[in-house]
Order: C-alpha cells, then sequence, then structure tokens
C-alpha cells in the first residue's frame, strides 16, 4: 500500500509530464510491470491505466473549457500519445461534468479525502454516543447517519448561516468488507460537500483542542503525518468560522493511521455497523438476484485471478433461467469489483429482451456464452487504444453470431 501510495503521489505531482500510455512508471520505481499493475488494482480497484486516463482527461477539460485548442494540441500539451478517436472516447467517459450536486473540478482526491475526513468525524460522534445507528436508515449496503449539530462544537462552521445537521452516507464492499464514507454538512434542504481539505483540516485541529482533556486519545493523530497540514492552520478568535488564511497547496491525499490509538478504540463501532450492512446485503442478493453473497464472492475472486474452470463450477450451481441472476453474472463477469449500488433494487445491466432469449438456452450453453463474452472483454482489456465497443454489443454478437 505504501508503494501504491508512492505512485499516486508522483502521478498527481506530475500528472502533465507522464507519457501516456507508455509511462514506464515501474522502471522508475525499480519493479516489473506487471507487479505494479497487479499491485495498483488491487488497491484501488481501478487499473492504472484508468487512473491515469482520468487525470489526462481531467487536465484536457480544463484545457478545453478555457482555450481554444483543438483535440489535437491538446493531446500534444497533456503527453497523450493515442489516436484522436481514442482522445474523443475517454474525454466522453471520463471527462464529462457530473451531474450530482458535487461540482466539477475537484481534485482526484477530494473523494478519498472527503471519505477519510467523514470517517473520523463519525467515529468520534460514535464513541461520545452522539449518534445511534438507526436499522430503519439502512438500505442494502448502505445507511444514513444523522448528527444533530445546531450550538454544539460539532457545528462545523462554514461561513453562511449555522447548519443543523451533519449527514453521513456509508456504503460497504460486503466482499472486501472495505467502507466507504460521504460528510455532508447541510443548512435544511441544501446540502453542500467541502472542495478542499483545508476547512476539514482547521476543523480536526478545533476538535482535537476542544477535547484534548476529555478522550484518552488524540484525534489528529489519526491522520498520518498531520503536523505537514498544522502549520498552515490560522487559529483566530471566532471559531464560529473557518479562517480564510488557511492555504495548503493542491488538496495532497490524506491517509488514515490505522495505527493510530483513536482508530483502534473505535473500531469496535465501526465493526458493529459492517455486520449490520453484511446481514443486509446477503438478504438484498439474495431477494433482488435469486442467489448467495458467498457465490458472488467466489465468483468475482475467479474473475479476477482469471480461473475459468472456478467460474464454470459456480456458474453451474446458478438459476441461469433466472434473468436477473443471468445480467449479475454477466455484469461480474466484465467487471469482477462488486460495485455497491446493485444491491438496492432488481437491476438489469443488459437488455432484457436479449437476457430473455439467452435464458432460454441450456445451462451448458448459457456458461460457453458467458466465458466467450469473458475472453472477448479480456481481449479488449489488452488493446492499446481505447476504442472498445459498448459491451452490450459485444455480448449480442457473441449470442447472434454463434447462433446458439
Amino acid at each position: 500500500m505504501v508503494l501504491i501510495q508512492k505512485v499516486i503521489e508522483y502521478i498527481e505531482e506530475n500528472i502533465h509530464e507522464i507519457e501516456f500510455p507508455d509511462h514506464r512508471l515501474h522502471s522508475k520505481l525499480g519493479i516489473s510491470d506487471s507487479k505494479l499493475q497487479k499491485d495498483f488494482k488491487k488497491a484501488k480497484h481501478i487499473t492504472l491505466r484508468q487512473f491515469l486516463i482520468e487525470g489526462k482527461m481531467r487536465l484536457a477539460l480544463v484545457l478545453k473549457n478555457d482555450s481554444d485548442l483543438t483535440n489535437e494540441e491538446i493531446m500534444i500539451k497533456i503527453n497523450y500519445h493515442l489516436t484522436e478517436r481514442s482522445f474523443r472516447n475517454h474525454l466522453k467517459e471520463f471527462g464529462q461534468p457530473s451531474k450530482s450536486h458535487y461540482s466539477f473540478g475537484l481534485s482526484p482526491n477530494h473523494f478519498r479525502n472527503n471519505s477519510a475526513f467523514a470517517e473520523i468525524y463519525l467515529r468520534l460522534a460514535l464513541y461520545l454516543k452522539q449518534v445511534e445507528i438507526e436499522k430503519k436508515e439502512i438500505k442494502a449496503n448502505s445507511i444514513n447517519v444523522h448528527h444533530y449539530v445546531s450550538g454544539s462544537i460539532f457545528n462545523i462552521g462554514i461561513p453562511i448561516p449555522m447548519e443543523d445537521w451533519h449527514h453521513y452516507c456509508l456504503f460497504l464492499n460486503p466482499i472486501s468488507m472495505k467502507m466507504n464514507y460521504r460528510f455532508f454538512p447541510a443548512l435544511g434542504e441544501m446540502g453542500y460537500s467541502l472542495k478542499s481539505i483545508e476547512p476539514h483540516i482547521s476543523y480536526l485541529d478545533k476538535l482535537e483542542r476542544y477535547f484534548r482533556n476529555q478522550l484518552p486519545f488524540s484525534i489528529t493523530n489519526a491522520v498520518v503525518d498531520f503536523q505537514r497540514f498544522e502549520k498552515n492552520i490560522y487559529r483566530s478568535s471566532h471559531e464560529h468560522i473557518f479562517p480564510s488564511l488557511v492555504k495548503i497547496k493542491g488538496d495532497p491525499l490524506v491517509c488514515i493511521d490505522r495505527d493510530s490509538r483513536f482508530i483502534k478504540e473505535t473500531d469496535y463501532l465501526i465493526e458493529r455497523i459492517k455486520t449490520l450492512l453484511k446481514t443486509n446485503s446477503e438478504v438484498c442478493i439474495q431477494k433482488h438476484y435469486g442467489t448467495h453473497l458467498n457465490n458472488v464472492e467466489c465468483y468475482t475472486r475467479a474473475v479476477d485471478s482469471g480461473s475459468i474452470e472456478m467460474m464454470c463450477q459456480i456458474l453451474a450451481k446458478e438459476d441461469l433461467s433466472n434473468i436477473y441472476t443471468l445480467s449479475l453474472f454477466l455484469d461480474l463477469t466484465d467487471c469482477p469489483h462488486f460495485e455497491g449500488d446493485i444491491l438496492h433494487d432488481s437491476r438489469l445491466y443488459f437488455n432484457k429482451n436479449v437476457l430473455n432469449e439467452i435464458a432460454q438456452l441450456s445451462r451448458t450453453s448459457i456458461i460457453d456464452l458467458i466465458i466467450r463474452f469473458y475472453r472477448k472483454m479480456k481481449e479488449f482489456e489488452e488493446y492499446e487504444e481505447w476504442e472498445e465497443p459498448e459491451r452490450e454489443d459485444i455480448l449480442k454478437d457473441i449470442f447472434y453470431s454463434n447462433q446458439y
């Protein structure tokens, strides 16, 4: 993990200069390319290539919006060396502004940092018994937690009228058992998200000083190398607003120290939530997709390791005549990292009519089709140029061309 963190930091500091696709990051680190690719995907659940593309496309979109440069000129400026068609495809896939309440222009670290600070705040609120986990707030593998903060030290103090609540959204990947957190300080129905770490650093420092004599641990020690930010904190007597003089260069990645006393002494609180969410995940998988979480876990591992024999063994036990089961396993065949939102309701990832036709085949023929689909998707992963057709079209082509 330390190595991958160094890779991420290097990429974020040098994204303009890094050549793509021939980045040769492995040679800079003195390790093999295969090990770097494997470790990166395991740690971040996306490929190194995807991470680089996303960084390049963020740069590209800024240039596209702020200048009259052509695509070819932008490609040169950001050291992108695939075809112009690939550039347009990547820009479409990774470079479009978000339609959510988040504003575009956030750094690549924003969501990870938001998650880290949210986890720290929530752990503290749970430890102080200021919030309760209500089962009625659980939806599949996620839960909403509300913290009433009006008139308390927890009022984060954005320089607008004081908010009454802090809202936390927690998501569990029931296979990896990793939690993701989101933090929304809010005023009534108006939600917003902090765009940089500066207010978080000031807020954490404020909480540290307030609770210093009341807690058996340091809160700020939960942030790796917190002292590098601390010198930038301007302490104002007006504690109800964030000081405007906090200046932290860029938006560096914030990491939680899992060995800190604060984290270790609050782990049991998070484990309780994980247990609730995993149990609920098992129910949802069974209800919506007619399979078991353990089977999904085994299948994702088989796909990730490339074990076709194991994939076939698992598929042979599933009711693939159920189009929801079929659709889920086709999706996991292409992306074995278990997107969390699949639990919330019965969802089809492929055209219903095509699924209905495939579901009429014998079990052996369906398994053969899924394995063909897997191999075809793997072929596209190896392409140097990202000109992959829609996976829906790939599935149709396999199904109809082989006349099952």
